[in-house]
């Protein structure tokens, strides 16, 4: 299966808390333009930001998702204002804060 590529990576599935990291949100962001440029820019700063654990593009009014985790809600307020904010495709970001988890990383069945 490794071979075949079913079997993308292997890992531990750590608790984010006993990491330290207790501030979890999904951001909504929507870019201001769509031109590959600015749009490589974003992914490669996505790609390079340890709070961002998760990026998904999407369909609808949001153009990425992001799930992100941080030591608090201060650590997440520099991660908006000196890293997010700051990127020049960035047009809105909405927060939802994730209040309690129900289910995650479900091992996918065939």
């Amino acid at each position: 299966m490794e071979d075949a590529g079913v079997i993308e990576r292997y890992g531990a599935v750590v608790s984010p808390t006993q990491m330290g990291l207790g501030f979890e949100a999904i951001v909504h962001v929507r870019l201001t333009r769509h031109d590959p440029d600015r749009i490589v820019e974003f992914i490669r700063a996505i790609e390079a930001s340890t709070e961002v654990q998760e990026c998904y593009a999407t369909t609808g009014q949001a153009d990425y998702h992001l799930r992100v985790l941080c030591r608090d809600l201060d650590a997440y307020n520099r991660f908006l204002e000196d890293f997010l904010f700051r990127l020049p495709a960035l047009e809105n970001a909405q927060t939802n804060v994730i209040l309690r988890t129900i289910k995650r990383n479900q091992p996918v069945s065939g």
